[in-house]
């Protein structure tokens, strides 16, 4: 950052003497060229009087060096005194003589031919002057915002470096309490959902260890320690997933991804499921292919078709449908009001928490669909109605 704004200040510098250097040598040139003018007015007017006077031969030793003298007589006596000069920049004056008939001055106009290595001495030295003042101004710039980003780092107050940059602090502040609430709830999420199931598993686990189980009731414990420990298991490879999403994870030898036969893939393997509820689940649509990580992309559809079960009614349905540059998983299910749609997809977020539990669910599944849709340049848009279903569409870009 230091060494960028040096940059920009010395390029800012440089420009900005550069400018101010050619618009002083301009117009330090046009003051030169009308002195330049007015002094060749006077020679001209000068030279005609001595013409009137002494006649042309004068003119052979009163000209000066650089004046280049024609004049024509109203007889068509003309004549030329010294050297034209090139047609490069001249400067032109004339006197009318006494008898009639014109003078004519003619002279180089001034330049700045012999000032190059000047002006060349001039700029590098604003140079040097400019890398100097932007590098000392650089750090004095960079210094504060550094205090800013360690102040954000901590815990402490967040000050503004300058009055311009209060907005942004207020900002910070806000992002970073936002961000420890959202740390507070997780961890209290975390340790609720590993707290129940850890709860249940030790309770059945320490009846039977101390022999007050009865042996008609050791299977049915066992039973249900095993699927909590299957629920408790499925929670932490979850939480393990949002992690990796969350850690900026990118798509590593991405490959093209039919999701169509994906989609089958998954309502394949989630056929059991939907058996044990009389649900059907029916895919349809045409080959679409996304550029991505297959694995990520079929735990985003496995995870949309394993809510549409779990949340649907007994001898439900529901229907996925791959079409141009999108998925669609519909159920009819008992649907979501509108005033929970806003927030499903949070972490650990549940509109039924005693429905969840029941089901089995995590509480994860739609916020890992969130970031791996937003992973492969995907948006997820949300049609559902209290009782009447729910649709869910991931439109890739």
């Amino acid at each position: 950052m230091n060494e960028k704004i040096t940059l920009h200040l010395f390029y800012t510098a440089v420009a900005a003497a550069i400018i101010a250097l050619a618009a002083g040598c301009l117009v330090i040139l046009g003051g030169v060229r009308q002195q330049a003018r007015i002094r060749l007015d006077r020679q001209a007017a000068a030279l005609g009087e001595a013409f009137d006077r002494y006649g042309p031969e004068s003119l052979e030793t009163l000209t000066p060096e650089g004046v280049y003298l024609s004049f024509r007589l109203p007889d068509g006596t003309s004549g030329t005194v010294g050297e034209l000069p090139e047609d490069r920049g001249v400067l032109t004056a004339q006197a009318a003589l006494s008898g009639g008939g014109t003078l004519e001055a003619i002279a180089e106009a001034p330049d700045l031919d012999g000032s190059y290595g000047e002006i060349a001495v001039i700029v590098l030295a604003v140079a040097a002057m400019a890398a100097v003042a932007a590098a000392f101004r650089a750090r004095a710039i960079v210094k504060p915002i550094r205090v800013l980003a360690d102040s954000v780092d901590r815990d402490g107050a967040i000050t503004a470096p300058y009055p311009e940059m209060e907005p942004l602090v207020r900002q910070l502040q806000s992002s970073r309490s936002s961000e420890q609430d959202m740390r507070q709830e997780f961890t209290a999420n975390v340790t609720h959902e590993l707290k129940t199931p850890l709860t249940t598993i030790s309770g059945y686990a320490e009846m039977i260890a101390n022999g007050m189980a009865r042996p008609n009731d050791v299977k049915p414990f066992a039973e249900k320690i095993h699927a909590e420990s299957s629920r408790m298991l499925m929670l932490v490879n979850d939480i393990l997933e949002l992690s990796r999403l969350d850690s900026g994870e990118t798509l590593e030898n991405p490959e093209p991804v039919d999701m169509l036969a994906l989609s089958m893939e998954c309502a394949d393997q989630l056929s059991a499921l939907a058996e044990k509820r009389g649900i059907q689940i029916h895919v349809s649509g045409s080959a679409m292919t996304v550029v991505g990580d297959e694995r990520k992309l079929w735990e985003m559809l496995y995870n949309l078709m394993e809510n549409a079960i779990r949340y649907n009614r007994e001898n439900g349905r529901v229907d996925v449908v791959v079409s141009d540059r999108a998925v669609t998983v519909k159920d009819t299910g008992i649907g979501i009001s509108p005033e929970h749609q806003k927030r499903i997809f949070e972490r650990f977020y549940r509109v039924d928490k005693s429905h969840s539990r029941a089901t089995g669910g995590t509480g994860l599944g739609l916020s890992i669909v969130k970031h791996v849709a937003e992973m492969h340049g995907g948006k997820i848009s949300l049609k559902s109605a209290l009782n009447a279903g729910t649709e869910i569409t991931v439109n890739f870009t």
